[in-house]
């Protein structure tokens, strides 16, 4: 246990932290915003202490509770801002500083390093409850606090406080600590503001809040069926959920992002690419470059535990944590759709779910897309996969989306098969109707799209991952690369087919011609987008229900293969810069 402890405490992060965090200027902004923070929530009551719902909420609960609570939920939003922002120089000042070099070359450990800044939080927590004590003797004055349910509020406080600052040190290896503040700030708010929403099933308890709110909740007559009837279960949900965040983030950090290091980065602090001689300074500022290459320097003193099953650890959870999130997305759209169906409310509901699958589907393809692909300088590393084997980042990201675009695309396909013979029809209802409104409408062809809707979703997504893939093998960052191509395979193949055949239809309805060439058709149905809304009988116009989507398939199929033949191309090319010798084989 000391040892353990020591792990925590034994970090220049700590130390430092410890140093600036009992100062003036820290305590006076710490208490200005905390006030701040405390006074938002209580400004409501205090602008209309004889507001109705307000007197109605007091008359089953203590003025010093609520009081209490407001403490909590102040405390919450507090952390919530200042969190995220006290964590801007983990890398950021050794780095302005000059001295991350020595940080790296003292061979200390990239999860001992920055474990310091997360145990500091306890440090800023306890200051945060020294500045709330005159809140919390004015309500214990007041009178009625529950001193059980204020500690295990105070708990999960505490527990938020750690998942914020863990889960914004994650995403600072991969992020600039300022864009990953504001990436994690905003998506903190939003969990917190679902958190307060009182709903039967909780989903959103990776805040403290439910648990916050639950006393007020059951204390308003007309919310006692929206909430669950005892604190417990709610308490324990979102303990369990910070814990796992905590748990998964302490993991992620030690794994740590997989940046390579090849010839143009292979020095410290220095990106060199052929013919920088000759170019002017501000141009060879790569900042982009630079600090990714660091943090795999600083990655490399990892222990070698790790590192002998890295590629199964990697893919491996990986594409379990891509499973397990679509089974979670699918099981909730069934148990939606499930109850609409037991309604009895008609068949509005078909055309919302087949569009519903189909949305899943892609969008795991998309999450499969960002997670199962590397930049130029790391997609040819050859890293240990398991019991010695060593295979290549490119095929392993290859093999993995494939597997996950084979899994997902079966699901999509028999989702609907299974609705209709395990929850539809026991129940007198389906998910095939002939027409699009049950007894009036279009006709439509639901099992149609159930089986091209997919594959047409599936082949996309194969050719913009193709996409993708080549286009990592030129550029450094890869999720500016994946926006970039997506908003080119948008443009180009899903809206310009589209506009060049509108517009020449147009042109040929100004010349009285009646019928819809052939070419006109079959340039549209190479748009995934045109293909999808034409099975929905979305398309309108002199456009057939029933047209072919032999057309995508073809021109999908010559592109995929055009991409393949460049990426084949290109990576022989960009091999030549990866490192000779054990240097080739890391993986940081």
């Amino acid at each position: 246990m000391k040892r353990l402890v020591n792990f925590f405490r034994d970090s220049p992060t700590y130390g430092r932290d410890r140093a600036t965090l009992i100062s003036g200027f820290s305590i006076g902004t710490a208490g200005l915003l905390l006030n701040g923070a405390v006074l938002m929530l209580v400004l409501p009551l205090l602008l209309d202490p004889d507001d109705r719902d307000f007197r109605l909420l007091t008359e089953n609960l203590e003025f010093g509770q609520l009081l209490a609570l407001a403490l909590l939920g102040g405390a919450t939003a507090f952390a919530t801002l200042l969190i995220p922002l006290r964590l801007l120089t983990v890398f950021w000042g050794p780095r302005v500083g000059r001295y991350f070099d020595q940080v790296v070359l003292s061979g200390i450990t990239p999860l001992r390093f920055v474990i310091g800044k997360a145990t500091s939080q306890n440090l800023f927590l306890g200051l945060v409850l020294f500045l709330l004590l005159p809140y919390l003797v004015l309500s214990l004055t007041l009178g009625g606090v529950n001193w059980q349910f204020f500690l295990a509020g105070l708990f999960l406080v505490w527990l938020y406080c750690m998942a914020l600052a863990l889960v914004t040190l994650w995403v600072s290896l991969y992020l600039n600590e300022l864009l990953a503040a504001l990436v994690v700030i905003p998506a903190a708010t939003i969990c917190c503001a679902l958190g307060c929403i009182p709903m039967p099933t909780r989903f959103f308890v990776m805040t403290p809040f439910p648990a916050l709110l639950h006393p007020v909740y059951s204390s308003i007559p007309r919310l006692k069926g929206l909430i669950p009837g005892d604190l417990l279960p709610v308490f324990l949900a979102c303990a369990a959920c910070l814990a796992a965040v905590i748990c998964v983030s302490l993991f992620a950090i030690h794994l740590g992002p997989l940046y390579g290091i090849i010839r143009e980065n292979s020095t410290f602090g220095e990106v060199v690419r052929a013919g920088d001689s000759k170019r002017k300074r501000w141009i060879r500022l790569r900042l982009h470059i630079q600090r990714p290459s660091e943090i795999a320097f600083l990655y490399e003193n990892r222990g070698p535990a790790f590192r002998r099953n890295e590629g199964l650890l990697r893919w491996g959870i990986g594409g379990c944590g891509l499973l397990l999130l679509s089974s979670a997305a699918y099981l909730t759209y069934v148990y939606i759709f499930a109850q609409v169906a037991a309604s009895g409310r008609g068949l509005w509901w078909v055309y919302e779910f087949h569009a519903s699958y189909l949305t899943l589907h892609g969008a795991g393809l998309v999450l499969a897309m960002i997670v199962f692909s590397h930049p130029k300088n790391s997609t040819y590393l050859r890293i240990p996969f398991a019991l010695g084997w060593k295979a290549e980042v490119a095929r392993l990201d290859t093999t993995a989306f494939l597997l996950f675009a084979l899994a997902s695309t079966a699901a999509a396909m028999a989702m609907p098969f299974g609705f209709e013979k395990f929850r539809a029809a026991p129940i007198g209802a389906t998910v095939f109707p002939d027409l699009l409104f049950g007894t009036q409408g279009p006709p439509m062809d639901y099992a149609r799209i159930a089986i091209q809707g997919t594959l047409v979703i599936s082949v996309a997504g194969l050719v913009i991952y193709a996409f993708h893939r080549w286009a990592c093998l030129v550029t450094w960052i890869r999720s500016a690369t994946f926006v970039a191509v997506a908003a080119l395979y948008f443009i180009v193949v899903c809206l310009l087919p589209l506009v060049v055949a509108m517009l020449l239809l147009q042109v040929l309805k100004i010349h009285n011609v009646q019928p819809i060439p052939a070419w006109a058709l079959l340039l549209t149905m190479t748009s995934p987008m045109a293909v999808e809304v034409n099975l929905f009988n979305e398309m309108g116009g002199p456009f057939p229900r029933d047209a072919s989507t032999v057309p995508f398939f073809v021109v999908h199929g010559v592109l995929l293969g055009l991409t393949l033949l460049a990426i084949r191309r290109r990576g022989r090319r960009l091999r030549e810069m990866y490192l000779a010798g054990p240097a080739r084989g890391t993986s940081s």
